[in-house]
């Protein structure tokens, strides 16, 4: 599993992973995602929780079976995917509270 595992980055290269369903990067220390992570359209549970993220990656498309994104308890300021046309996430959690 990539969670509580410290991780500052992750490659450009998870954008290859295509057929990814589920991604749970929470309890790391992550503070930027790869634009290539909105690659991953068959995604359906993306978890970010607790990482020090200030900013997201614009979406320009995908993520149609997105059910479960959240990520609370980061460092961001907005939330740039309320207004992405292309997504249809059911369940969100976007609370931006500081990483202590």
């Amino acid at each position: 599993p990539l969670l509580n595992n410290r991780l500052t980055a992750l490659p450009e290269a998870i954008g290859t992973m295509t057929a990814l369903r589920r991604l749970f990067l929470q309890d790391n220390r992550l503070t930027a995602l790869p634009e290539s992570i909105w690659r991953l359209t068959q995604l359906t549970q993306l978890t970010l929780d607790r990482n020090r993220l200030t900013d997201l990656p614009k979406l320009e498309s995908g993520l149609s079976f997105m059910v479960q994104f959240t990520v609370s308890n980061n460092l961001l300021t907005q939330f740039p995917l309320q207004s992405a046309p292309a997504v249809s996430v059911k369940q969100s959690d976007r609370r931006a509270r500081p990483v202590c």
